[in-house]
């Protein structure tokens, strides 16, 4: 199971990380593993041979019928309860990471991310900025008349923000301050589903974006104006460097978030893509199909027009959006694999719990069944068995998963620790599990003959 399990976590079948790509089953992990489970098991293995020792015969005499001494039935109960407890806590907190995740993919970063390919290019040196200005507009034609694109544009960065070209802005005659420069070509606005302030779309005229314009994000729009309507139609003042440009904001887009810092608005400002000379850039192309063959035909035409410089395969946007929530889905995928083993225990040492309970007591139902006990009874006796164990398990694993929420709180995204509906959920799973796990034993229980459990006596 270890094997497999190593093999499952490799590569990007799993979470997509690079680094899980030279993950391989060790040898010394494996003896470690190996001595570990001996050790617990000799430990816990002499447990009750230290219990037979201390041996009472005058109680085990009066416990005749009832299942061994009070003493041993109660520490089967309180450890049966302390196995719940643990997985209980182990599953809240895979439940709220699940949560987090879910909740992460749910952000808007006002950009399109589905249908969307990216095509990095590193043009090859020598070239001065008129021959690369000219490269990027051969290749930007060369895409977008293949069958299949939609549209295509320039960005001269990270389109969801991740990696950032940071320059200076100011409103008029106020003081500079930082923010992201995000160069891009008239129709990423539309390519990109870009939306303007006011929610309707964002449509920039190729003619009318010129080395003096400039497009705002909301959130910049609300720090240097206060709102994106008064920020239409003012002149900034930013620099990527030494100069500094005035430009007239022609438009404010809706708020833009970067997906991995979804509680900050993004602060940018889109200025013409020419105006940052840079040796890469990149093609953003909207596609009706991000398949094999489709993407392959956007490498291919790209390298048509640029022979010299290498070019990799497009890449799913959506590929960087996981790469960048890459770190809470392993977590989160470790974690649930872990409270998803730890369940599958506790279950397992529940059922045998309270099957040698049942076991046990066999004598003693059969005396209930031969006086007139009903099956509901003897359900009942068994369902308060159970009851028990599992009440002070989920009560102290709620206590635990309350505990260990709070250590995993900076992980957490729109899931606070005391959120009542990760306990309740992980509670619910534990009443169903041991409701599964006691139904053969409680069958059993129902099933006992009087007449042949008062002989085997």
């Amino acid at each position: 199971m270890a094997w497999l399990l190593s093999l499952a976590l490799r590569g990007e079948r799993l979470v997509g990380l690079p680094a899980m790509e030279p993950l391989a089953f060790d040898g010394r992990l494996l003896a470690f593993a190996t001595a570990g489970a001996v050790i617990t098991t000799l430990l816990f293995g002499a447990l009750p041979a230290v219990l037979a020792g201390r041996f009472d015969l005058r109680g085990a005499l009066q416990a005749s019928g009832r299942g061994g001494t009070d003493r041993v039935a109660h520490l089967r109960s309180a450890m049966a309860s302390g196995q719940v407890a643990l997985s209980l806590a182990l599953l809240v907190a895979g439940v709220m990471l699940v949560r987090t995740v879910a909740n992460l993919y749910a952000v808007d970063p006002g950009v399109r991310v589905d249908g969307i390919a990216v095509q990095w290019i590193d043009f090859a040196r020598g070239l001065s900025e008129e021959e690369r200005q000219e490269v990027r507009q051969r290749a930007l034609r060369a895409v977008e008349t293949l069958p299949g694109v939609e549209g295509a544009a320039i960005s001269e960065y990270d389109p969801l923000g991740g990696a950032r070209m940071i320059g200076r802005i100011a409103a008029d005659d106020g003081d500079e301050i930082p923010s992201e420069m995000v160069p891009v070509s008239a129709r990423w606005f539309e390519v990109m589903d870009v939306a303007d302030a006011g929610g309707r779309p964002l449509l920039v005229d190729e003619d009318g974006w010129r080395d003096d314009t400039v497009v705002l994000s909301a959130g910049l729009a609300n720090r240097l104006f206060g709102s994106p309507e008064a920020a239409v139609g003012r002149v900034v003042r930013h620099r990527f460097g030494r100069t500094p440009v005035e430009s007239r904001v022609i438009a404010v887009t809706g708020e833009l978030r970067v997906p991995n810092e979804p509680d900050a608005s993004r602060e940018a400002f889109m200025v013409p893509h020419h105006v940052s000379p840079s040796p890469q850039t990149t093609l953003l192309v909207r596609l009706g199909s991000l398949s094999e063959p489709t993407l392959e035909s956007v490498r291919a035409a790209v390298e048509e027009v640029i022979p010299d410089a290498p070019i990799a395969s497009p890449e799913p946007l959506a590929r960087r959006l996981d790469s960048m929530h890459a770190e809470e889905r392993v977590f989160g995928t470790l974690l649930a694999l872990l409270s998803g083993a730890s369940l599958l225990l506790a279950a397992v040492g529940l059922y045998g719990v309270v099957a040698f309970s049942v076991a046990s007591r066999r004598r003693e139902l059969g005396i209930r069944i031969a006086v007139g006990a009903g099956a509901r009874r003897i359900v009942r006796l068994v369902a308060a068995y159970v009851g028990s164990i599992v009440g002070v398990g989920i009560a102290l694993g709620i206590a635990g998963g309350y505990g260990l929420a709070r250590m995993i709180e900076s992980r957490l995204y729109g899931v606070a620790p005391d959120e009542p509906w990760s306990y309740v959920v992980a509670a619910a799973a534990f009443v169903v599990i041991s409701g599964m796990a006691c139904w053969a034993p409680t069958r059993r229980a129902v099933a006992v003959d009087p007449v042949a459990a008062l002989r085997a006596e």
